[in-house]
Order: C-alpha cells, then structure tokens, then sequence
C-alpha cells in the first residue's frame, strides 16, 4: 500500500497508520540490542556473585544458575555474524561484511578477567585482600600477556586485528577456567 502525500491529510486515519508504522520501524531496531545488553548485565552478575561465592567457601546461591542461564541467552541471541539488514533487499557493501559479537565478546572478557583474577587470589593463598596491588599488579601483568599472546596470533595469521581480540577473549576463559577447575591452588 503505497499511498503519496497528496493522498495523506494531517490527522487522517490513514496518516495515522502511517506515522504508527514508521514508529514501530524507527523503535523496533533498539529492541534486540538493549535487550542483549541487559542479559550482559544479569549475567555478569551471576558471575561475580558466583565468583565472590565460590572464593569465600560459601554455597553458591543463585550467582551460579543466573550466569549460566545469562550465558546461554546470550549466545542464543546473538545473531549469525553475516546478519546485517539490508534495505530493501540491496546488497551493498556493508551488508557484506561480517560483524563482530561485541557483548559476547565483552563476556568472555568479563569472565576472562573474573577467573584470572581468582586465581592469581587463590595462587597467593588469600595472604592479600581481594583488591590489594599485588593481586592486581599480577593480574595486569597475566592479562598483557593474553593481549600479547593474541597480537603475535594475528601477526602470524596475516595481521587480523579480529583474530586477536578473539584470542584475547576466549583465551583468559578457558584457561582461568580450567586452573579453578581443577583446583590447582592451595586451598
């Protein structure tokens, strides 16, 4: 229904569906992202909660069932990588590039940080508080060289910055990951 604008008098019916359509299109783009963004929250604090649960001994409540629950949202709502709307059925250049999963990536970071932070508490025996400045000086220190490690990944690879902002986010997870998980500190 294509109507012109001599059809379209100010305050018609028709007018008004217009203008309730082009609303709906104009607000429906920042459903998905703010929704997406809010579970990165939710699920971050199911991390932290369950991260301060699990380095004080205590049971782990609802921190834990909150991040998985989060996580797997997340990875659900991601959209595919070559996902980009194109008007009106155009293929344009933009369209046909490949988008970064930004909040997945600010999870893994996240998360990333959260277990290499544990384990350089737990490595020091709980001797330092939490945030004392070796605890975080080791941190820095072991999060530069994860930076590091993905910078020479992409130079080897042929110099993609992506490759190395992927390595950079899934590398501290799965590492700091698998340290806490097989208890390798002194308790």
């Amino acid at each position: 229904m294509h109507l012109a604008n001599d059809d379209l008098k100010r305050g018609s019916p028709q007018a008004m569906k217009v203008q309730d359509m082009v609303k709906k299109a104009k607000f429906a783009c920042f459903f998905w992202p703010i929704f997406r963004g809010i579970t990165l929250i939710l699920a971050s604090w199911g991390f932290i909660s369950f991260l301060s649960e699990f380095l004080h001994g205590k049971s782990w409540g609802m921190g834990l069932p909150v991040f998985v629950v989060g996580t797997f949202a997340l990875v659900a709502m991601t959209p595919p990588p070559d996902a980009l709307p194109a008007p009106d059925g155009e293929v344009s250049e933009k369209s046909t590039k490949r988008r970064m999963p930004w909040l997945l990536i600010a999870h893994c970071v996240i998360t990333g940080i959260g277990f290499n932070w544990a384990c350089v508490f737990l490595a020091f025996s709980r001797r330092y508080a939490f945030f004392s400045p070796p605890v975080v000086g080791a941190t820095a220190c072991i999060m530069a060289l994860y930076a590091t490690v993905g910078l020479l990944v992409a130079r080897l690879t042929g110099k993609n910055w992506r490759i190395a902002l992927v390595v950079f986010a899934i590398a501290p997870t799965v590492l700091g990951g698998t340290l806490l998980r097989l208890r390798l500190f002194p308790w």
